[in-house]
């Protein structure tokens, strides 16, 4: 038996067998750890998968606080500048979560404005880090491998290298890429290639070029980051990519933003010329945690759950 919270599983048993078979129930076993990690013993007080947890090696830490700094935007909080892997161990324990995915936050100017040779550097190192957290704590953690998006020729590279050297498992992206969406057919040969991989795909939500920067008072999490979630989503939807690409798994963190007004908006969808032959045939339905789960029906999945 289980039951949902936001990003986290909950199981009524902790022992290796009961998550194996939670998260087979649930459509998303490419989480798991890849084959040949010896898993440790699960104390009886952790009971939790979490999809949503981020980490921060030094080289992310230091180009954030220098792009915050050149953009007179202050200083990282505490948590994000002092982040280390015994702090992201000992909040886990104290939270009850047995095993966490690791994933970057969205980061500012689409990898702190580099070029692409500087995406591929840090892309790839950061998922090396990442791997050898998993190596280093065995059953503790699991993958979602960041990409040097929008580059397309190195996210395809980093997507060999990613699931078959690292043995990730799944994709972290941002909800957009400076000034474009995951539907841009410009992204086209990297979503035919998670297709073809039958990824697990997570996206967080980014501050897009087009409005980070109004001066609304309001900080982008409370606005534009649930705004981009919906803008992804319906890119996805609108360009055909969800009933094109059948075989990926769509997770979206942050209860899938403004799309909780999905079931109203898209009764009018398939009335619309242009998209109601690119729409997947859809079934919804609330969860218990008062999000929306929206399904294509088989052999497609897509769904999205609070944090």
């Amino acid at each position: 038996m289980r039951h949902d919270r936001g990003d986290r599983w909950i199981t009524t048993r902790t022992s290796r067998r009961s998550l194996l078979t939670a998260l087979a129930m649930t459509g998303v076993t490419a989480l798991l750890p890849g084959k040949g990690r010896a898993a440790q013993a699960v104390p009886a007080t952790r009971s939790l998968i979490d999809t949503h947890h981020h980490y921060y090696p030094a080289e992310i830490v230091d180009g954030w606080q220098d792009y915050l700094t050149r953009h007179g935007n202050g200083k990282l909080t505490p948590a994000v500048a002092q982040w280390t892997p015994k702090s992201s161990l000992d909040e886990m324990d104290k939270s009850g979560v047995a095993t966490s995915i690791l994933s970057l936050a969205s980061i500012p100017g689409v990898w702190f404005c580099l070029d692409s040779p500087g995406m591929r550097r840090l892309s790839r190192l950061c998922n090396e880090y990442a791997a050898k957290m998993v190596e280093d704590y065995p059953g503790r953690y699991g993958l979602f491998a960041s990409l040097p998006m929008p580059d397309i020729d190195g996210s395809l590279k980093e997507i060999e290298h990613a699931f078959d050297t690292l043995k990730a498992d799944g994709i972290n992206l941002s909800t957009s890429f400076g000034d474009k969406w995951p539907g841009d057919p410009a992204y086209k040969p990297v979503f035919e290639e998670l297709n073809r991989r039958k990824a697990v795909v997570f996206f967080h939500p980014y501050a897009p070029n087009c409005c980070a920067r109004l001066d609304t008072g309001v900080p982008d999490g409370v606005l534009e980051n649930p705004y981009d979630t919906g803008r992804a989503i319906t890119s996805l939807l609108y360009s055909g990519s969800l009933a094109r690409l059948r075989d990926i798994r769509w997770l979206f963190s942050h209860g899938g933003g403004v799309m909780r007004c999905w079931r109203v908006a898209s009764a009018t969808l398939p009335n619309h010329a242009r998209t109601s032959k690119k729409l997947p045939r859809m079934e919804s339905s609330p969860s218990s945690a008062g999000s929306i789960t929206i399904r294509p029906m088989p052999p497609g999945r897509f769904h999205y759950r609070p944090c």
